[in-house]
Formats: C-alpha cells, sequence, structure tokens
C-alpha cells in the first residue's frame, strides 16, 4: 500500500505561488477628483493591476467605479 500522504504535499499541490497577485496594491489616493465630487462621492483610491496599470477607483454611496466614467 501507499503511504498516506502528508499535508505539506497537499499544500504544496494547490500552491499558486508561481501566479502573480491580480492586484499589486491598494492605498488612498491623495489626487484631486477627476470630475466635480457629488455628495454621494466619499473617497478615491489608486489601484495598481498584474498588467502594471495604474487606476483610480472612486468610492461612492451607489458603489464603485473608474474615475472619469460616472454611473
Amino acid at each position: 500500500m501507499c503511504p498516506p500522504p502528508r499535508l505539506g504535499q497537499f499544500y504544496d499541490f494547490f500552491s499558486f505561488a508561481h501566479l502573480t497577485p491580480p492586484i499589486q496594491y491598494i492605498r488612498r489616493s491623495s489626487r484631486p477628483f477627476l470630475e466635480d465630487k457629488t455628495e454621494d462621492d466619499f473617497f478615491q483610491i489608486d489601484v495598481r493591476i498584474c498588467s502594471g496599470k495604474p487606476t483610480t477607483i472612486v468610492a461612492s454611496r451607489t458603489g464603485f467605479y473608474p474615475a472619469g466614467k460616472r454611473a
């Protein structure tokens, strides 16, 4: 019979360390709003995604949207 597998082998099998994370960083933005800020907009965050492209996201009462593309 085969010896029972060890827990470490299980985690090595399901390891995703070789993949790049989809989000490299998230931080609160200190830049001014691209559009006029409404009372529904709370704050902006800067996000760098795995492609290396930085983007600014606006947090509002109705949800999140990319800066400059109000829903």
